[in-house]
């Protein structure tokens, strides 16, 4: 179940992320949001839920700041562990 887009900023750059209270993991494109990224030993393909699959490089820690439509901060930090690299 999708809850609503967050607007979320890592270091100084505004992203939108689609939060997913439903999904079974995390997955970013963009790996300068990885503050801690390891190569998988074997690539994971994740299917989404438009039956598009993709292929999993890596897993890591990404840190955000989460923010309200409105652009009110609504929590300093939010850490998101065991996130999977999916190369654009």
């Amino acid at each position: 179940m999708v809850n609503h887009v967050m607007s979320v900023s890592s270091s100084s750059r505004m992203k939108f992320w689609i939060v997913d209270s439903g999904a079974t993991c995390h997955m970013c494109n963009d790996v300068k949001l990885f503050v801690e990224l390891r190569s998988l030993n074997q690539q994971m393909e994740r299917t989404l839920g438009n039956g598009c699959a993709l292929e999993a490089t890596g897993q890591g820690t990404v840190v955000l700041e989460i923010a309200s439509p409105s652009g009110k901060t609504i929590a300093s930090r939010c850490d998101l562990h065991e996130v999977l690299h999916v190369p654009a």
